[in-house]
């Protein structure tokens, strides 16, 4: 036990935020379905911008030092408490407010089904949005971040086989991390695949500190991932999978690499620091503002983003004022 390394974080907690922030601002972005048709920027932020969230749990907060005085059942049931309660809440008004709309007819065996597997084409099947796969998934994550910290070194090579298989299989169009989802619960398969990425992307910025070469590096490398996403209407379908493999680490390398301007920004650690609230809310307040526009202009688009940043700060605002509220929205 006391061999095991401390595996230290590699961000601090502003700069944390603050990345958490830039990359919420991309899913609000991304989300946003009247500025992705106007610009075509979708299947760029789609190859990355939640996908660089499941990076996040190997590269801060991977305290094994705390892992250990804690323990690794304590930690799972300490995350299963925090986030699967909110996960549980959010699906029930998922599905009421689809019911509601008509987007789907209520069936409850299958909203068991999809709540209990937390896999997105089920939630989008059984609770009318398939955003909410995040939070088991992400949970999943952190699980296996732990098993592997706390591992001997033979059981984090069998779980890095296994999470790179997932991605073998992926890429030659065999399976993806949401159809092997559909046969393992709590998310675990879709969390496993996610371990490779967040296992190389510590690996690589553990042994390569940030310094002006790599900053400039950044750049290129950055806009190289990019390429592959334009380039990969050329290839098999099945590289839509290895685009969703590869582009999240170049993404999160760059963005780490100018991680000290993000600090800087009030705005982003303000999105960073309530990233989980926003993530919840904004589905909901772009779709009621999607209801409510007749015209669909690119001037349209703008404001609708922009109006559902603003919702969704101001929501967030008013429920953290109001500790009754807060506890009722994020149990």
């Amino acid at each position: 036990m006391n061999s095991i390394p401390a595996y230290p974080s590699l961000l601090s907690r502003e700069e944390s935020i603050a990345m958490k922030g830039l990359l919420i601002f991309l899913v609000v972005l991304g989300h946003n379905s009247l500025v992705m048709a106007k610009t075509g920027w979708f299947p760029y932020l789609y190859s990355f911008h939640v996908y660089c969230f499941y990076i996040f749990p190997f590269v801060y907060g991977a305290d094994v030092v705390a892992l250990k005085k804690m323990g690794l059942w304590q930690r799972v049931w300490n995350n299963v408490k925090k986030f699967y309660p909110l996960y549980f809440f959010w699906c029930l008004i998922s599905c009421g407010v689809a019911v509601a709309t008509h987007r789907i007819v209520w069936n409850g065996l299958g909203f068991s089904y999809a709540v209990l597997w937390g896999n997105q084409p089920l939630l989008l099947q059984y609770c009318g949005f398939g955003f909410l796969w995040f939070l088991p998934t992400i949970v999943a994550v952190m699980f296996w971040r732990d098993v592997y910290f706390f591992a001997p070194k033979i059981g984090k090579w069998c779980m890095f086989f296994l999470s790179a298989v997932l991605w073998i299989f992926s890429a030659v169009g065999w399976t993806n991390f949401h159809a092997a989802g559909i046969y393992c619960p709590l998310a675990l398969m879709q969390g496993l695949f996610f371990c490779t990425s967040g296992i190389l992307v510590r690996t690589v910025l553990s042994s390569l500190p940030v310094s002006k070469g790599t900053k400039i590096a950044a750049s290129p490398f950055f806009i190289l991932g990019f390429s592959f996403v334009y380039f990969r209407r050329y290839l098999p379908a099945s590289c839509v999978w290895l685009t969703w493999i590869i582009v999240p680490m170049i993404a999160f390398f760059a963005f780490y690499q100018w991680k000290e301007v993000w600090i800087k920004s009030r705005l982003l650690k303000f999105l960073g620091k309530y990233s989980l609230q926003i993530y919840l809310l904004h589905i909901f307040i772009f779709y009621g503002i999607l209801q409510a526009i007749p015209q669909r202009g690119i001037l349209v688009a703008i404001l609708s983003l922009l109006l559902t940043l603003m919702l969704c700060v101001a929501a967030i605002v008013v429920i953290n004022k109001t500790k009754f509220i807060r506890k009722i929205i994020f149990p």
